[in-house]
């Protein structure tokens, strides 16, 4: 039951399958753009890539697809398209490779800075005879 070899085609299109929330997935469309993070890389140092989401699963994930165990939180399964990598700072024969481990940034909207610091301020309860 372990996995020896996962075999890729050469030059074959490389895939993001990222996990969106159940919390989240009513912000997230097939079209959304995607920051992507490379794990291996600071992003603050070595840039980021661009992709776009391409599917995303009509139903929840509720069963880990190795063990068929329940999950505690289930997620929603989103592909993702890789489209363009500017990474910098690398070695020479850097190379993504699958497997590689991302963290995806999925772009669903943009606001001012006064517009989230004034949402913020807004939606803090207050207890009831305080004075703010």
């Amino acid at each position: 039951g372990e996995l020896l070899v996962s075999l890729v085609p050469l030059n074959a299109e490389l895939v993001i399958d990222g996990a969106v929330s159940t919390q989240d997935l009513g912000f997230v469309a097939a079209g959304d753009r995607v920051a992507i993070k490379f794990d291996s890389f600071p992003y603050i140092r070595h840039g980021t890539g661009r992709g776009t989401v391409r599917t995303i699963s009509e139903d929840a994930i509720r069963q880990d697809p190795d063990t068929r165990q329940q999950l505690q939180t289930p997620f929603f399964r989103a592909r993702i398209s890789i489209e363009d990598v500017s990474l910098r700072n690398l070695p020479a024969d850097f190379r993504l490779v699958p497997g590689m481990p991302v963290t995806s940034d999925i772009v669903v909207g943009s606001r001012t800075l006064l517009g989230y610091l004034f949402e913020r301020a807004v939606s803090r309860p207050q207890a009831v005879g305080s004075t703010p």
